[in-house]
């Protein structure tokens, strides 16, 4: 015989007032995500995911059934993630903890086989990527965005202008949240770190020898970059990409000062850096 016990979560709450969003971060999955590969063929790479998501809780009621968040994203182990995934994850959380909007972030590092430039060295670069996506069941609303980290070597400027010989650089790092409509797809990872690198001073790389730190040290004099300037350029490419609403956070970690530079550009219809973990 099944034990009867309390349903303390559907009981009425002391204080009637809704909660935006009410959930469970830190489960861990295994999922797949697209990848190119130099010939330009899509492949699925199978990635760890850190899982954020939560859903709305109304005035008369006490608390979610936690659990069931759980349940509903142990139904897609190892799935492939797109937009159709995400959207189809929200719409569940909302029918199965009866929540009228849901929100789900995804987090994951990204691997990408990079040879070095001149040996041609064989290694493997990381990029932090998380996926996100919010969902309004009244009015059947969808959105998604994706966030993509990218380090990469930048020279300064005025250093380079100022000085004799030589000039100062540091590992950087280029944050982009591209924001999607319904209508749009989630852009192709790949896609995206291109863009950070190619307007870089120079690429990082996980295994380099003499001839290659020859080559990225000359490359990156060749090519200073201000914060300012590498935001801009890489706007500019999402532009000439198709992108309208996106956020470009850029931050470059000084050899010579205690405190670090960053940049900041906004497009589009919303301006906000999301936070990923809730």
């Amino acid at each position: 015989m099944e034990m009867k016990l309390p349903d303390v979560q559907n009981t009425t709450p002391d204080v009637f007032k809704p909660v935006d969003l009410v959930g469970v971060k830190g489960v861990v999955l295994p999922f797949k995500i697209k990848e190119s590969n130099n010939g330009g063929e899509e492949t699925l790479q199978k990635v760890i995911c850190t899982i954020s998501a939560s859903v709305s809780l109304s005035s008369f009621k006490r608390g979610i059934s936690m659990s069931r968040i759980v349940r509903v994203l142990n139904r897609y182990v190892n799935y492939e993630i797109n937009k159709s995934l995400i959207k189809e994850i929200l719409e569940n959380l909302c029918k199965s903890l009866q929540s009228e909007k849901a929100k789900i972030s995804i987090e994951f590092l990204y691997l990408r086989k990079k040879q070095a430039p001149k040996s041609m060295e064989l290694g493997w670069v990381y990029y932090p990527i998380v996926l996100s996506g919010f969902y309004d069941s009244s009015d059947k609303d969808f959105s998604h965005w994706i966030k993509v980290g990218v380090n990469y070597t930048s020279l300064c400027e005025c250093s380079k202008e100022i000085s004799e010989n030589g000039a100062h650089n540091q590992r950087s790092l280029a944050e982009l949240f591209i924001f999607c409509d319904d209508k749009d797809d989630l852009p192709v990872v790949d896609s995206i770190i291109d863009v950070v690198e190619k307007n870089a001073s120079c690429e990082v790389y996980s295994v380099l020898k003499r001839v290659d730190e020859k080559y990225v040290t000359e490359k990156a004099y060749k090519r200073p970059r201000f914060v300012e300037t590498m935001s801009r350029n890489i706007s500019q490419s999402l532009e000439q990409l198709g992108f309208e609403n996106f956020t470009i956070v850029v931050t470059h970690y000084e050899s010579i000062h205690q405190h670090d530079a960053f940049s900041v550009i906004y497009r589009g219809k919303i301006k906000m850096v999301p936070r990923e973990d809730l």
